[in-house]
């Protein structure tokens, strides 16, 4: 990728991360970025555009970083200290990244909802694989409600 394209990107996230969709300015983010305010629209055309591409780069890149391909739990607990200290230690290293996704997954921009709709599908299958094999391999007591159970999971992966 480009230097400046991901200076860019790196700035808005910071942005959108603090101010939110709305408040963030994209004055503040030329100049975190060090670049004119014509280089943002040459690349991304409208503030909507460049939101929608931080959210995609800020996915792909937690995809990337954070491996579930070789993990295996041996049970709940396991699988629940793991997946709080992952999201603990991505959060601390990559705030900008964490926060952007926690705010588009979480409480997108009302106006772009649709828009990022499928962004998170990827991340979502995964933990539902992930989900499914320790739920599988678990002994869980006979009266145990599969569907709290899954979403007890959900909530933590």
């Amino acid at each position: 990728m480009d230097e400046k394209r991901l200076k860019i990107l790196e700035a808005a996230m910071e942005e959108f991360t603090e101010k939110g969709y709305q408040a963030a300015s994209t004055n503040k983010i030329c100049v975190k970025a060090g670049v004119s305010k014509g280089l943002i629209f040459h690349y991304f055309g409208s503030k909507e555009k460049l939101y929608i591409a931080a959210v995609s780069y800020a996915v792909d890149f937690a995809t990337n970083e954070v491996s579930l391909e070789e993990k295996r739990w041996s049970d709940f607990v396991e699988m629940a200290i793991w997946s709080t200290k992952m999201k603990l230690d991505f959060n601390r290293k990559y705030p900008a990244i964490f926060g952007l996704i926690m705010q588009a997954y979480g409480n997108p921009p009302s106006e772009l909802k649709g828009k990022l709709d499928g962004f998170f599908d990827k991340a979502i299958e995964r933990s539902e694989a992930q989900m499914n094999q320790v739920l599988n391999e678990m002994q869980l007591k006979k009266d145990v409600n599969m569907d709290a159970a899954r979403k007890v999971m959900e909530s933590l992966l």
